[in-house]
């Protein structure tokens, strides 16, 4: 990783480095993810006519849990960023606050795919 601090003294251990690497990139996944299904949930708007009211309901909740399981993914990589380059040390991704965001990140995006899923449901009229 190429942001990771060289100083003595701030040298990752091959499993922390592991670690870290691993979280930063489940991180970027997450955020691709995201932002693959919060536009699949917008072009659904523009492809299907007409839509229930209840179904736009679920349609705009599932785009809203989306971003903000990437505006918690862009939070976290900056928390990342920042123990890194102002605290100089090695997070560990276990900490209370890399932990948190992490879980808001995954709860979000899957609340959100449920969500569409029950959508889905709807729009082609199964009931749930």
């Amino acid at each position: 990783m190429a942001f990771l601090p060289t100083s003595p003294g701030h040298g990752l251990t091959g499993e922390q480095e592991k670690a870290l690497d691993i979280a930063v990139g489940l991180t970027n996944q997450l955020i691709t993810l995201s932002t693959a299904v919060a536009t699949v949930v917008i072009g659904i708007f523009g492809l299907v006519k007409p839509i229930s009211a209840g179904t736009v309901w679920y349609l705009i909740a599932a785009v809203i849990l989306e971003l903000a399981s990437v505006l918690s993914g862009l939070i976290l990589h900056g928390n990342i960023a920042y123990i890194l380059a102002d605290e100089k040390r090695i997070p560990d991704i276990y900490e209370p606050r890399l932990r948190v965001l992490a879980i808001s990140q995954w709860s979000t995006f899957l609340i959100g795919l449920i969500v569409l899923v029950v959508s889905l449901f709807t729009l082609i009229g199964v009931s749930v």
